[in-house]
């Protein structure tokens, strides 16, 4: 899938910035699909998903600490750990500049597009893969800041700021978007090799049933789970776990929607951030060494203490997770006491997720790894909960539970136990297993604080109830909107 390039730089610049005018460019089905192209490509910024986004989730979920060259390499993100983000941090700030394009994109196929004379079938592809962007943007960013503006339209030079809506109503806003985009994307398998990678009815369903089990809507999470598990595309758990890590698994059947990356196509990757279409992350988490050593990376966002003590014994999961003192991997042994890693992150452990330098090498931040976003493995899960807290139906929510441990090579929670734990009991297993499956990928932190944990989990390293569940809003749009910052900030 080929993309292309639009710039715009902020929230507060929002007139799209084309070579050619809206009333030449808009006219023919590759114009709407260059279009959707374009809709996608801010996904992979450095400043999204490219580093800052993950990064914001592992710390702040207590899976990581931020690591790098020692305590003043990117100091704002120690604020992350420890819950003392405040308006001038400059990362959040660099995410929420880099979050927004994609919903102006989204909007500029949606306005445009239904206008096209073209393919009705590719038109309304086109417009779901639309809807299903601009959902996930508005869930990345009411999950990190709330109630926010809900800009369905195209604004221009002369718009005047929105008001922030509440949460719930983004929240709904987000829902339906999701809805429409299940009813216009086609079936991933429906797709050709060529398009492989796009949004799918599949991709809208896992991103919907995220957002249901979050609200506690657990009978409709439940039926969006045994939609896609019903789907065409025959979504399954693939036998190897790292597989899905490690660049072999890339849009494998485990898969409802990844970043897609690919290396040497990418500018300049030192001066245009906005550009990069290779993943930055093999770099900027792989585990720091010399220029000699097969591993050389950054450090940043290096797995904690905490996270490895999470796993149970024999956990497949582990080393295909987190590399330990000793350990083989790149053609080389982790040696963070002499290699420099320990000294500088502070961690004895390593990143395994996603660290393949690819054909460009280690330091090009040019990988061709894609990021997950969307696994069947948190639908089962999911589906687990659902059981469990909708239905009160522990015998049921086992067998879904069961797939992903034994997958990892753990025996079932009732062999496990010797009994059929109850309600309780098995909630916090359901929890236990969604942090271990999901390490390092983001997505627990924001699911925790969703269910009311942030206490519960946080509240060691400084979480405050009625505060911490958001981030503050950057100083600079609170400033030029004239919104009121979040509780607490």
């Amino acid at each position: 899938m080929s993309l292309i390039i639009i710039s715009c730089d902020n929230i507060l610049d929002l007139d799209p910035q084309d070579t050619l005018t809206e009333d030449v460019f808009y006219q023919t089905a590759e114009d709407a699909v260059i279009a959707v192209n374009a809709a996608y490509d801010p996904f992979q910024n450095l400043f999204y998903y490219g580093f800052a986004y993950p990064i914001l989730g592992n710390l702040a979920g207590g899976d990581a600490i931020k690591g790098g060259f020692g305590s003043g390499d990117q100091a704002a993100m120690l604020q992350f750990q420890d819950f003392t983000s405040d308006a001038s941090n400059g990362r959040l700030n660099d995410y929420w500049k880099a979050i927004w394009p994609g919903v102006l994109r989204a909007n500029v196929v949606l306005t445009k597009v239904p206008d096209i004379d073209m393919d009705e079938a590719l038109k309304n592809r086109v417009l779901g893969e639309a809807k299903f962007i601009r959902a996930l943007n508005y869930y990345n960013l009411t999950m990190t800041w709330g109630g926010l503006p809900i800009y369905d339209f195209v604004p221009t030079a002369t718009t005047e700021s929105l008001p922030r809506s509440s949460r719930a109503d983004v929240l709904k806003f987000i829902e339906e978007d999701l809805l429409d985009a299940i009813n216009l994307l086609p079936n991933a398998s429906d797709y050709a090799p060529a398009d492989v990678g796009r949004a799918s009815k599949g991709s809208a369903q896992g991103l919907l049933a995220r957002l249901y089990a979050n609200s506690g809507r657990w009978g409709e999470a439940s039926k969006i789970v045994d939609d896609i598990m019903a789907s065409p595309a025959s979504y399954a758990l693939v036998p190897d776990y790292a597989n899905n890590f490690n660049g072999e698994g890339d849009n494998n059947i485990e898969t409802l929607f990844e970043i897609q990356y690919n290396t040497g196509s990418s500018p300049d990757q030192w001066s245009d951030n906005g550009q990069w279409n290779g993943n930055q992350i093999a770099d900027t988490w792989g585990p720091i060494g010399t220029a000699e050593d097969a591993i050389f990376g950054w450090g940043f966002s290096a797995p904690s203490e905490d996270l490895v003590n999470s796993y149970e014994a024999g956990d497949l999961r582990l080393p295909a997770t987190i590399l330990q003192p000793g350990d083989e991997f790149l053609g080389d042994i982790f040696d963070p006491e002499n290699s420099g890693h320990f000294a500088n992150t502070g961690s004895m452990y390593g990143n395994v997720k996603y660290i393949n330098p690819g054909a460009s090498g280690a330091g090009s931040l040019d990988s061709p790894v894609n990021f997950k976003i969307i696994r069947f493995a948190e639908m089962l899960l999911i589906k687990a909960e659902a059981l469990n807290e909708g239905a009160n139906d522990q015998q049921n929510a086992i067998m879904y539970l069961d797939m992903v441990r034994e997958r990892a090579g753990l025996a079932g929670i009732q062999t496990t136990l010797g009994y059929l734990p109850g309600q309780s009991e098995l909630r916090d297993l359901i929890y236990k297993e969604m942090r271990v499956e999901l390490a390092l990928e983001a997505t627990s932190y924001f699911n925790f604080v969703s269910r009311d944990l942030g206490s519960q989990m946080y509240g060691a390293r400084g979480f405050k109830v009625g505060q911490d569940e958001l981030f503050p809003i950057p100083q600079g749009a609170l400033d030029i909107n004239g919104w009121n910052p979040n509780p607490g900030y």
